[in-house]
């Protein structure tokens, strides 16, 4: 996957997230979590989600996306 692709999606997500779309920002970010994007970009992808949720008001689901963001971060 491009990192291009990447970044074009997190700009994305950032509009969604500004317009209240929480469910759609998401829905933009979890599939880069199962494609061979580096795991630099992947704790990214987690951090944005756990952020995401936590705007949402799900403090556990936040939490369990912040863990993941630094499972892949240790990983490199």
């Amino acid at each position: 996957m491009s990192n291009e692709l990447f970044n074009q999606s997190l700009h994305l997500t950032a509009r969604l997230v500004e317009r209240g779309d929480y469910d759609d920002a998401a829905l933009v970010l979890r599939p880069w979590l199962i494609t061979p994007l580096s795991d630099a970009l992947k704790s990214i992808a987690c951090i944005n989600l756990a952020v995401i949720a936590d705007l949402q008001g799900r403090d556990d689901q936040a939490s369990a996306w912040y863990d993941a963001g630094i499972g892949y971060d240790r990983a490199e």
